[in-house]
């Protein structure tokens, strides 16, 4: 071991030298530093006059590529000294093992950092606000690194304002959600644009990947798990994608969209989340494709507020309340999704939630597709079917309260009910093919 601190000793030595000599290139006669502007450059500029002939000289020492390892035995002794080195537009190349970062570290420079892959190379930290932050115009890279949070004050894990940005295999774990600051793993911010891909986010307060302001990013093949708010969330005016990822067991839902956000999803999955599978609020919208809900404690699709998504071939199984839920003044679009196993509807629209419904399927719920309050959608070429309770009441159709809207050419077969509707209920119903149903049609009904 003595060996390896020798080694150690001797490389920051020469890594202070190496300062130094920067320092002293880059002083002008009277002391003062001159201006750097490029990595190993000189430049000369000369002006003649019939008396006097003046020399200005730039000079900045900076290295390209910055090997930093656990041990100190680098090129530099740790990430935050081999950022004053490196070059803008360099990278650092760190090395297996785990890296401890004495402070919040801030980058203000393009710069890539990429070590051997998530599972062997680690940055640790105990101080508040974040781990790490990267505010600048970019491009920012992160490769093959995990970030752990280790104190107890409240902190964000990964922290972007600004910029363009490149994340390939980086997790981020342990943030702490403490007075109400901190607890999300990745917080991307301002008008952030960039990528996402095969990052994780888990065991955090509270979001996995939070997304705001007017952020532009894709993601992929990403997950966020056990965290204790949203697996992936977006507010403000964030857009983007995210496709072929993952939210489970968080521990509100697992995909959160809020404000004026209007992400595109697809083919994402969100199982086993304390809330719901999916969520839309205010005035959110995106497309919505091929996405799939399952054993969520709440509902697996929720549109809320005056949000308006369009729902098109999503599946939603086995969660503790509805398949898709939509109430307040929502009005979604949704298109050839199925409802299967669900403890209450497949599909129920309540308060004064409207939209269009074409070509869904629901199967094996308690309800096929409920339509509460002052709700009024339209409802197109669905099937229902399959509906059972012990109570003997499973409804293909429901209307009840004051609900309106209108049904048309929709085959409900097989359930306890085929339609039943309240005795303030006025839908509209036409061509709807009803049959082998326990009882076909049922009015005047009082729903508990």
């Amino acid at each position: 071991m003595s060996g390896v601190r020798e080694k150690a000793t001797a490389r920051a030595a020469g890594l202070l030298a190496l300062l130094a000599l920067v320092a002293a290139a880059c002083s002008n006669d009277d002391g003062q530093p001159a201006s750097t502007t490029a990595a190993t450059t000189t430049t000369a500029a000369t002006t003649t006059s019939a008396a006097t002939t003046t020399e200005a000289t730039t000079t900045t020492i900076a290295v390209g590529t910055v090997r930093v390892a656990p041990d100190g035995s680098g090129d530099a002794p740790d990430l935050a000294s081999a950022l004053a080195v490196v070059a803008p537009g360099g990278a650092i190349l760190l090395e297996a093992g785990e890296h401890t970062l004495g402070g919040p570290l801030l980058i203000e420079v393009p710069v890539a950092i990429r070590g051997m892959g998530s599972g062997q190379t680690t940055l640790v930290g105990e101080g508040a606000p974040e781990l790490l932050r990267f505010t600048g115009a970019g491009p920012f890279t992160l490769e093959g690194i995990t970030l752990r949070y280790r104190g107890t004050e409240g902190a964000n894990g990964l922290v972007v304002d600004e910029g363009t940005i490149s994340f390939t295999d980086v997790a981020v774990a342990g943030a702490v959600r403490a007075e109400e600051l901190g607890g999300s793993a990745f917080l991307i911010l301002g008008e952030t644009t960039g990528t996402i891909d095969r990052c994780t986010a888990e065991g955090n307060q509270e979001h996995g990947f939070l997304f705001g302001d007017t952020t532009d990013i894709r993601v992929t093949d990403s997950t966020a798990a056990a965290n204790g708010a949203a697996g992936f969330a977006w507010s403000g005016q964030a857009t983007g994608t995210i496709e072929a990822s993952s939210a489970e067991r968080n521990g509100q839902d697992g995909f959160r969209i809020a404000g004026a956000a209007d992400p595109d999803l697809a083919g994402n999955r969100a199982v086993a989340n304390t809330e719901s599978g999916f969520r839309w609020s205010e005035t959110a919208a995106g497309k919505v494709e091929a996405n799939i809900a399952r054993d969520n404690g709440f509902s697996g699709f929720v549109v809320l507020n005056r949000a308006r998504p369009t729902l098109t071939d999503n599946q939603s199984e086995e969660n503790g309340d509805d398949g898709f839920l939509f109430k307040g003044s929502s009005r979604a679009t949704v298109a050839r999704n199925r409802a299967t196993g669900n403890t209450w509807a497949g599909f129920r629209w309540v308060e004064q939630a409207s939209g269009t419904a074409e070509a869904n399927t629901a199967s094996g719920n308690a309800d096929g597709f409920w339509v509460a309050d002052d709700a009024d959608p339209t409802l197109i070429g669905n099937t229902s079917y399959g509906h059972h309770t012990e109570a003997g009441n499973g409804s293909g159709l429901v209307y009840s309260g004051t609900a309106g809207g209108a049904a048309r050419r929709n085959e409900i077969y097989d359930n306890d009910w085929g339609i039943a509707i309240g005795g303030g209920a006025a839908p509209s119903l036409a061509d709807n093919e009803v049959h082998d149903n326990t009882s076909n049609q049922v009015t005047g009904v009082t729903f508990s």
